[in-house]
């Protein structure tokens, strides 16, 4: 199977207004959302001390791109990221 590699930027994760950005090697197929979600809310709980954390991600598999928040506390809004593709390494 195919990977392909994502970019995500974040605006903040809770209180901390510059996280580290991921670049995330996902399987191509149709709906990568749960996955990145998943991913995405393993690297933000490292940012937030709440137990309730929750990932929303709107992603177009035609154009690897997407954005989404995180939540806290069933409600709170704690951040959101884009989603993009990376380029291709090049290899000689």
């Amino acid at each position: 199977m195919n990977e392909v590699v994502l970019g995500v930027a974040f605006d903040r994760i809770g209180r901390h207004h510059d996280p580290e950005s991921l670049v995330l090697d996902v399987p191509e197929r149709a709906n990568r959302c749960d996955e990145l979600a998943e991913q995405i809310h393993r690297h933000a709980r490292r940012y937030l001390g709440s137990r309730e954390v929750e990932v929303l991600v709107q992603f177009d598999p035609d154009t690897n791109t997407g954005e989404g928040m995180i939540l806290v506390g069933g409600f709170r809004n704690a951040g959101s990221f884009t989603i993009t593709p990376e380029p291709a390494e090049v290899t000689s």
